[in-house]
């Protein structure tokens, strides 16, 4: 569960501390505990002790949340995007449940929630680079993980826009949740309960593919991010050895004139 938000005040006070929390969830999760309680005094020095006893209680991000958290903060327009394909998916997932949909619409959507948490994922790495934080695949795999659940999970949607994660979260299951309208949970559904079991079964099994699918991708693609960093830095090593070495040549190639000039004139 992410950490609790300030209560919004009648007064003034209160924009100016939800700024402040803004600032404080920008903050590297090193630099959190530290703002975080200097944020506690200052609130206490105005006199809004309610509010400072809750920035009191909020938890120092794991590096997973605090990258969630600066999408939320940076990426405002990115997050929506996704959390709107995820509203789509689910509706079309009901659909599908329902009889109403078909899988080629239930394909389209989850490619867009696919391609929404790969630009989302990417904004994160160019984040973590900004920052200059060498962080490992498996922290990204569970910024993807926080964003696969936050896309199918209202609240946790909610606890994500606002950029206030503590931890990372995990998706209870890969593909199309159990849940089901009311419709496709009746006593007898419009078509047979056969049928109706083969199709739930074919949903879960495309959107599973999906999911399977991006997490394949996203490893592969960090591995040749890695291969073309080294690489990037082994060519950069090379120009520099290449450089050096046209320097020296040309030194020695100097100096071997004059040495012959010198000689030529001793004849």
């Amino acid at each position: 569960m992410g950490p609790p938000r300030i209560a919004a005040r009648k007064d003034k006070s209160s924009a100016p501390a939800q700024e402040e929390l803004e600032r404080l969830y920008l903050q590297p999760p090193e630099g959190f505990t530290r703002a975080r309680d200097k944020l506690v005094r200052d609130l206490r020095e105005r006199g809004e002790r309610s509010a400072a006893q809750e920035v009191g209680r909020l938890r120092r991000p794991s590096l997973a949340a605090w990258l969630v958290n600066q999408l939320a903060l940076r990426e405002p327009n990115a997050v929506e995007e996704l959390l709107g394909a995820g509203s789509r998916l689910r509706e079309v997932e009901d659909a599908m449940l329902g009889g109403k949909s078909d899988p080629a619409e239930l394909r389209s959507a989850a490619a867009d929630e696919r391609d929404a948490i790969g630009r989302l994922v990417e904004a994160a790495r160019d984040i973590a680079k900004g920052e200059d934080r060498d962080v490992k695949p498996p922290t990204f795999d569970r910024v993807t993980e926080t964003l696969q659940a936050a896309s199918v999970d209202p609240g946790l949607a909610e606890r994500v826009r606002a950029g206030r994660l503590d931890k990372e979260a995990r998706a209870a299951t890969i593909g199309v949740s159990d849940r089901a309208p009311a419709r496709a949970r009746g006593a007898k559904a419009a078509d047979p309960a056969a049928n109706a079991r083969a199709q739930r079964d074919r949903v879960r099994a495309e959107l599973e593919t999906a999911r399977r699918d991006l997490e394949r991708a996203e490893a592969r693609r960090a591995r040749a991010q890695d291969e073309v960093d080294k690489q990037t830095e082994r060519l950069k090593q090379a120009r520099t050895e290449l450089a050096d070495a046209k320097r020296e040549a040309k030194r020695l190639a100097t100096a071997i004139r004059r040495a012959e000039a010198r000689l030529e004139k001793r004849r």
